[in-house]
């Protein structure tokens, strides 16, 4: 008997589509790992169509360990569910979160989800970090 190549590879998918972990908008929050990366965007007022004017923004960017899914959650369902997320923006909602500090580490960070809603959103998915005490370095 010959072996279903087609129903094994859509086996495959399926199962590796499905351990995505799924977490929700705030109020929950949330805890990740991966590693910090910073990079430059163009910002105001042309966000990249007139770079010699535009300003520039640097972004703390977080390449996640393992893909994960954000549903609806608790929200007024203004917050749109994503799926297989590999990269998320961390904000840092005080002067005391240093991103900087962090850049090419592998990292834990707690926080709130929240959906790309501006122009100054470069990802679906965004994670509010309220204290450096939110971040641990897992290795160097």
């Amino acid at each position: 008997m010959k072996p279903r190549v087609g129903c094994s590879l859509f086996a495959l998918v399926f199962a590796t589509a499905g351990n995505a972990q799924c977490l929700k908008y705030p109020p929950d929050t949330a805890t990740v790992t991966g590693v910090v990366h910073l990079k430059t965007f163009f910002g105001p007022p042309g966000y990249g169509e007139d770079p010699a004017h535009d300003r520039k923004e640097t972004q703390a960017l977080l390449t996640l360990d393992e893909a994960l899914c954000i549903d609806r959650g608790h929200d007024d369902g203004l917050e749109e569910p994503e799926t297989n997320q590999h990269l998320v923006t961390l904000v840092p909602l005080g002067k005391s979160v240093n991103f900087r500090a962090f850049q090419g580490k592998h990292i834990r960070v707690r926080g709130s989800f929240f959906h790309a809603i501006t122009g100054h959103h470069h990802t679906s998915l965004l994670l509010d970090v309220r204290s450096p005490s939110d971040l641990d370095v897992l290795t160097q």
